[in-house]
């Protein structure tokens, strides 16, 4: 009994470095390929979502859930214009629900699950800062249709990309890019360097209406 009791104990004061109790987690994966690594999360029981700049133009990804399964999936569907591809997966995981209405505003809190800097399921905090349509590109300076953005001051750093934006259990928005400026380089080269707090989520609408034409018919 005694052994028991201290055995008890003792598993009671270990630390255990993956936050069990926030099942969002079990949602998200690490998305490999060869050119990196990113973010995604199931939207479906065999299916995941993230960005389309993480696969390129990749057809079969690995992938590693939040429980350290390693898995593999095959690119079904992408849209570079939204940044979005899905991923069709051996395993299976938990589906994320998405948010519904019009009703996210600015100032609600917002959490970050992903990847940034090849730090693995990490979660990073903030607001939403506003709900705004511009230009898909990057760069702002091509035509097309524009995307609704949820703009945040929750930090997107380079793996993020792809990963679920959540208000509480309920996802927002898939993480994409920071905005850039440019600023001088070696040799007085032009670069472009982030700027800290002005993030960018493809909007839950634009997300779900992705998802639901793709899978048409499945």
């Amino acid at each position: 009994r005694d052994r028991t009791d201290s055995l008890t104990r003792a598993a009671a004061g270990t630390y255990d470095s993956r936050p069990l109790a926030d099942p969002r987690f079990d949602s998200v994966v690490a998305v490999y390929t060869a050119k990196g690594l990113g973010s995604g999360f199931f939207v479906r029981p065999d299916i995941v979502m993230t960005n389309a700049h993480v696969v390129r133009d990749s057809t079969i990804i690995a992938l590693r859930t939040y429980d350290r399964r390693e898995t593999f999936g095959q690119v079904i569907a992408r849209d570079p214009r939204l940044d979005l591809a899905l991923i069709k997966v051996q395993d299976r995981g938990r589906p994320v629900v998405f948010a519904t209405g019009t009703s996210l505003a600015p100032g609600e809190r917002v959490d970050v699950i992903g990847h940034p800097q090849t730090q693995l399921f990490s979660i990073t905090r903030g607001v939403v800062s506003a709900v705004r349509s511009r230009k898909p590109d990057l760069d702002q300076t091509s035509g097309g249709p524009e995307v609704l953005y949820v703009q945040t001051d929750a930090a997107i750093n380079p793996g993020n990309s792809g990963g679920p934006l959540f208000v509480g259990d309920k996802v927002v928005g898939v993480a994409t890019f920071t905005a850039t400026m440019p600023a001088g380089g070696a040799g007085g080269a032009t670069v472009s360097v982030p700027m800290p707090g002005l993030n960018f989520a493809i909007h839950y609408a634009e997300a779900r209406r992705f998802l639901e034409q793709a899978m048409r018919g499945e």
